[in-house]
């Protein structure tokens, strides 16, 4: 059995991050996402809308997610090596950082192009600066 693990904090769920755990789970036989906490989120400088347990209910909620695990420190090797993981999936943004430290296959993946949680929530903004008057 060949287990995946991705990570990411999946915030306002989109089919760019629908289709980048579809292609982490073709890579094997289980997919884990470790899933950053509130706190971690934060530290990163990401604000979500949804907290922790809601963004882990939704992740469950998928059919390419096997199991969702809690991330609350940068560590996602040790993680990685914790939950046995055969194969690290990261988006090929990530291409420039040292994954040496892994003890496992690392595979980048591409983003799905012009989508991302941070573009959806500023397009939100936007609606609600030119448009007070409107309930979104």
């Amino acid at each position: 059995m060949i287990t995946v693990m991705t990570h990411g904090t999946f915030d306002i769920l989109h089919y760019g991050h629908i289709e980048y755990l579809k292609k982490a789970r073709s890579l094997g036989d289980k997919l884990i996402v470790s899933l950053s906490s509130d706190a971690l989120a934060r530290a990163y400088g990401k604000d979500p809308v949804n907290n922790y347990a809601a963004r882990k209910k939704v992740l469950e909620s998928i059919r390419y997610v096997d199991k969702v695990v809690k991330s609350e420190s940068v560590s996602r090797e040790a993680l990685a090596e914790k939950n046995k993981a055969d194969i690290y999936v990261t988006s090929s943004i990530y291409k420039c950082y040292d994954f040496s430290k892994y003890k496992c296959k690392v595979v980048f993946i591409e983003p799905t192009p012009n989508i991302s949680s941070t573009r959806l929530k500023e397009k939100i903004k936007e609606k609600e600066i030119c448009c007070p008057e409107k309930k979104f």
